[in-house]
């Protein structure tokens, strides 16, 4: 029997392994290449670990026109990325309310971000 709640799930974590730990993985190096320290790195680890942050990361590199793009080197991708993320300081760990809250996401648009992102 077809289940499309485990495909969205399947599709999610293929998605989250081929591409946001990727992105995730050279942001922090280039944080540490700046000279963050330990708790900074781990900062970041967790915002990208935050559910807008992995939603933000599915919109920028999804478009109607050409569909999913797993690259993470596509430079339109980075930039739609870059716009959709907030300018934060990674001197303490964010939390997705506080995230949401910072960017003024209504109740209706967090939970659909909720919906779609385990």
């Amino acid at each position: 029997m077809y289940n499309q709640d485990q495909e969205v799930k399947m599709f999610q974590e293929m998605f989250e392994k081929e591409v946001v730990k990727k992105i995730a993985k050279n942001f922090i190096n280039i944080a540490k290449n700046q000279g963050a320290v330990k708790k900074e790195v781990k900062n970041i680890e967790a915002f990208f670990k935050t559910r807008f942050v992995r939603f933000c990361i599915l919109l920028s590199y999804y478009s109607e026109e050409e569909g999913l793009e797993t690259n993470i080197h596509n430079k339109k991708c980075g930039y739609r990325l870059k716009s959709m993320l907030p300018k934060v300081y990674f001197d303490k760990k964010w939390t997705d309310e506080e995230l949401f809250d910072l960017v003024g996401y209504t109740d209706e648009q967090i939970a659909t971000v909720k919906r779609l992102i385990f």
